[in-house]
């Protein structure tokens, strides 16, 4: 007996294959999922071959498995490090590892999106051997790169907009602090015990500093990003001077706050950014004398930036920017 596979049927099959306390099979006559504490389930169990099948199976092995897929497929984000860490502790792991998501709002739900897609996969496989077996042609499956699917949706939970200096200027500020504070304590990290790490730290801050003066009376531009919940995510921004008739933009900032790496926030707002000073007739954008993350690196030179002895530079007339955005 062959039956369609709908949505919510996908739903069902999907729930009672987490459910590892009880066995369940598909009554392929009334559509509906009968697990071994109904009633019925002994009697539908019993049924001619053909009206009943059993579900995929989902094991707590399976459930590691993707754990650990999800984890290696995170980016350059802080929650990797702490979900590896459960993964690697042998104790309690699916509860810690939900308890450490808890922290990163965004990573859970990209999580749950990436949960459900695997399992959506699994069961539209199961349903595909059942259509061999019926003698009917297999179905596509609808699943392709659920990475780039998931990463997508929980862009949707971003906003992008102009930077505005009364709104967003005090904000910028602090989190700009904090980034310098993060990348004062990786160096503390890569230096243990080196006796002049803090005169290091106090040219980090002094750089930052720099940058502050050199855009303390130019023109910002740029694009900032926040969460659904308003939360700052991080920002773009370039000092506009006078002196080069608005063609030269150089970058004052650019990161993403931590809890929010790894989901592609960083390469919108270049990307965006990037359009925006294209639409006002820049030229040039320049990085000059910045401390930057490898990662942020290779993103930059994706956009077409070429590393110099000061920094990194584009020249925005040589770029192709629509297949980027």
């Amino acid at each position: 007996m062959t039956f369609e596979l709908s949505d919510s049927l996908i739903s069902d099959i999907i729930f009672a294959m987490e459910n590892q306390s009880s066995d369940s099979v598909l009554d392929a006559k009334e559509i509906r999922i009968v697990s071994d504490f109904e009633e019925d389930y002994e009697d539908i169990s019993n049924a001619p071959d053909g009206e009943v099948y059993s579900i995929p199976r989902w094991t707590s092995h399976d459930g590691y498995e993707l754990l650990e897929d999800f984890t290696d497929n995170l980016k350059s984000n802080p929650a990797r490090k702490e979900l590896r860490r459960v993964l690697e502790s042998g104790r309690g792991v699916f509860r810690n590892f939900k308890n450490v998501l808890k922290d990163y709002p965004e990573i859970e739900k990209r999580y749950f999106l990436y949960k459900e897609a695997k399992m959506k996969q699994r069961v539209q496989e199961w349903y595909n051997d059942l259509r061999e077996s019926w003698g009917l042609q297999k179905l596509e499956l609808a699943i392709a790169d659920t990475t780039e699917e998931t990463d997508e949706l929980v862009l949707a939970d971003f906003s992008f907009s102009e930077y505005e200096e009364k709104k967003d200027k005090d904000c910028i500020l602090n989190s700009s602090k904090e980034a310098l504070n993060e990348l004062c304590a990786q160096m503390n990290d890569l230096f243990i015990n080196d006796k002049n790490i803090k005169q290091a730290e106090q040219a980090l801050i002094f750089l930052q500093q720099e940058h502050y003066h050199i855009s303390e009376n130019a023109n910002k531009l740029g694009i900032v990003s926040r969460s659904i919940s308003d939360d700052f995510a991080g920002c773009f921004l370039v000092a506009m001077h006078s002196q080069f008739m608005g063609k030269v933009a150089v970058v004052t900032d650019f990161f993403v706050m931590q809890e929010y790496r790894g989901l592609g926030v960083g390469t919108q707002l270049l990307s965006k950014s990037l359009d925006l000073l294209k639409q006002k007739g820049v030229d040039w954008v320049l990085f000059a004398n910045v401390v930057l993350p490898q990662f942020l690196e290779f993103t930059l030179e994706d956009y077409g930036f070429k590393k110099t002895n000061f920094g990194f530079a584009v020249n925005l007339e040589k770029v192709n920017l629509a297949d980027k955005i």
